[in-house]
């Protein structure tokens, strides 16, 4: 059974050992729990052997037995590893962690290693002491040891690196935040009063032969030191990071000058950006490494923070674009300037795909614009240019509903409502909007509502300009109609003088009657007109090429020998000349003359004459009912058991081929009057000073 003895020497190292062990224990979890970065692991370290230290001190007090208190006794000599842990971590800590590295802390160990060793083999050669024995003090038996100077040696090493690393902590204390500064000097605090208790100690062994136990109140002192800044401070949760670590591991770039904007410090993240080494940099004003932007980063508010766009030269010359925030580093309680802090951003990628996306909208064809929610163009795309012809920034602030057409405005203004109300749709729609020359532009326009992006706070309309394909799309709408009544010309009304000329051949071919071949021919002239007047209709589809001064009063009376008209008179009451295609014109009056003759007889007078910006050919038949005026039009149409229905359909298409509109209503005879209009035609109501008849 191990002798045991009871001494109020031990009980503090009891308790300093309690104390060890727990912040040992939530030092470990805290470590699993966050991560065991460099700083927790050194001070975990350093409590785990702390704890044993103290408690070898606790148990050798405890117990009589000279061997067992000489194998504890060596064991205490472990508690030499803690000045360096110590010393590490105050290192991590306050952020000068580029001493911490292999080589250093091997050095920093030779001593407390060398120690243990000799230690643990001084039966051998006696170096650490020359012998011991059991001394009784206060009732209580104590190892006793003659110590040699090789023992003092680890000591004054370790207390000369706690020195330094609270000297460490207590400068970390001065300069950092409130709460760091507390965690600092608790720490600190700690380790002063333990390493002054063995010197304390170090000092009565010097004067005494045997010493009491005079520092067993440092450890406990030490522990709540140390658990204070833990659990109030939360030590371990909250550790100042290094400069270094933080500087080194920027992705921005950073510059320090001086007051006269010298450059004095700069991190590897800004030589990479400056394309420069730091022998190039440091020592340089700002305005050298940025002389495109010279000035920009110069200021006097010390209170401000401001940022600039710069742009840097590289060796490959391709500008690198930077965005700069500068800092004045001078505070408001000291007189005197202290320099400036300048982060540097690359946005070089970021500027190439702006540009990208500029030069793609600048080059496009089709139009982009941005709206507020009134409708406002806040943003125009250059195409607006090349689409309505004005200049983009000469419309931003205008309403667009101002540059749409009046029979577009209702239902364009329908979809812009209905994107701003439901910002998750996108809106299809056409509209018409006006070009510089006074024409209308058809645009296909998707809308999409951006209001609540900050970059755009609008609403987008990418529009594209389809007045040629709305135009074809009209033409070949046109062209399928004239087809569809091609089909219905060759399926009926040619079919039928078809079948009377097939019924009249073959009742010659059975009697033999000669009156059926006549019957034959008249069918035959029939089917004859009606390709004609087929085939002039479809010409009159293509537009009219050039055009040239045709005076009414020659082409009419052309136009009249053409026409069988042995009874007819013509009446020519203008001596004015038009531009048109003389061909079509002459077909035109053609057309109109022998519909006059076939609808109002032989003997029909037809007048020609002008107003102000139309001229008319007018007869003095029966007219044209109101209900049919706009079916004669009409290709096919017809109330002659004759007529092919083609006539005024051909004197349509050759207006509308001119831009002229055709409208019908009744003469002053109260026959049929067709007036051909445009606003191209100058002052046509010249009469002829005599009106010249033809008959």
């Amino acid at each position: 059974m191990i002798p045991v003895q009871f001494t109020p020497f031990a009980l503090p190292y009891y308790l300093a050992t309690i104390i060890s062990a727990i912040i040992t224990v939530y030092a470990f979890q805290q470590g699993r729990k966050h991560g065991f970065n460099d700083p927790v692991l050194a001070f975990t370290t350093m409590e785990a052997i702390a704890t044993i230290w103290v408690l070898c001190v606790a148990l050798e007090y405890s117990i009589t037995d000279q061997w067992l208190k000489t194998v504890l006794g060596i064991g205490r000599i472990v508690g030499a590893l803690t000045p360096v842990l110590f010393i590490v971590f105050t290192l991590l800590f306050a952020g000068h962690e580029r001493f911490v590295t292999r080589r250093y802390v091997t050095l920093l160990l030779v001593v407390p290693v060398a120690s243990i060793i000799l230690a643990v083999t001084n039966w051998y050669h006696g170096l650490m002491w020359s012998a011991s024995s059991v001394v009784e003090y206060g009732g209580a038996l104590f190892l006793y040891r003659e110590f040699t100077t090789a023992f003092y040696v680890p000591m004054l090493y370790g207390a000369v690196l706690v020195l330094i690393g609270s000297t460490l902590l207590l400068k970390l204390a001065l300069t950092s935040q409130r709460l760091y500064r507390r965690q600092a000097i608790a720490v600190a605090g700690g380790m002063l009063v333990l390493i002054t208790s063995l010197i304390v100690w170090f000092v009565v062994e010097l004067l005494f032969e045997f010493s009491p136990p005079l520092i067993t109140l440092a450890f406990p002192i030490k522990g709540a030191l140390f658990g204070y800044a833990l659990f109030r401070f939360r030590f371990l949760d909250i550790v100042p990071v290094a400069r270094d670590t933080v500087v080194d591991n920027m992705r921005d770039g950073y510059l320090v000058t001086d007051p006269s904007g010298r450059i004095v410090d700069v991190n590897d993240a800004g030589q990479a950006l400056l394309d420069r080494t730091a022998s190039d940099i440091v020592g340089n004003h700002l305005d050298a490494l940025f002389p495109n932007d010279e000035g920009v980063l110069d200021g006097d508010d010390h209170a401000t923070r401001t940022e600039h766009e710069l742009t840097v030269e590289t060796a490959s010359d391709d500008p690198r674009f930077l965005i700069a925030h500068r800092t004045d580093l001078t505070r408001p309680e000291h007189d005197h300037p202290l320099g400036q802090l300048v982060i540097l951003r690359d946005i070089t990628n970021r500027r190439r795909v702006q540009k990208r996306y500029q030069t793609l909208i600048e080059h496009s064809s089709d139009l982009t614009v941005v709206l507020d929610e009134e409708g406002d163009l806040t943003y125009v795309s250059p195409s607006a240019k090349s689409i309505i012809g004005v200049p983009a920034d000469e419309i931003i602030g205008e309403n667009t509903m101002d540059h749409i057409h009046p029979e577009d405005i209702e239902s364009v203004a329908e979809r812009f409502d209905e994107v701003v109300m439901n910002p998750a749709e996108t809106v299809r729609f056409e509209y018409r909007l006006r070009h510089i020359d006074g024409s209308w532009r058809t645009m296909e326009g998707v809308a999409r509502n951006l209001l609540e992006n900050p970059y755009v706070k609008g609403v987008v309309v990418n529009a594209r300009d389809i007045t040629a394909r709305t135009e074809r799309e009209r033409d070949l709408e046109r062209t399928n109609d004239r087809l569809e009544q091609f089909a219905n010309i060759v399926s009926h009304d040619l079919r039928n003088p078809l079948t009377v000329a097939q019924g009249h051949l073959q009742l010659a071919k059975d009697t033999g009657d000669m009156d059926s071949l006549e019957a034959i021919e008249q069918s035959h002239e029939r089917m004859e007109s009606i390709i004609e007047d087929v085939l002039t209709l479809a010409q009159q589809e293509k537009s009219i090429g050039e055009t040239e001064h045709v005076g009414l009063a020659s082409i009419a009376r052309e136009a009249w020998k053409h026409v069988e008209t042995p009874d007819a008179t013509l009446v020519v009451d203008s001596n004015t000349t038009i531009a048109a295609d003389r061909d079509r014109l002459l077909r035109l009056f053609e057309n109109c003359f022998r519909n006059a003759i076939e609808h109002a007889g032989a003997d029909v007078t037809v007048t020609i004459g002008t107003t102000d910006k139309s001229f008319f050919i007018a007869d003095d038949g029966p007219g044209i009912p109101d209900n049919q005026r706009d079916d004669v039009l009409e290709a096919g149409y017809t109330t002659a058991e004759t007529g092919t229905g083609f006539g005024l359909s051909i004197v349509s298409q050759i207006a509308e081929a001119h831009g002229w509109t055709v409208s019908i209503d009744t003469s002053v005879a109260g026959g049929a009057r067709l007036s051909f209009r445009t606003e191209e035609f100058d002052d046509l109501s010249r009469p002829v000073p005599n009106g010249q008849r033809t008959q």
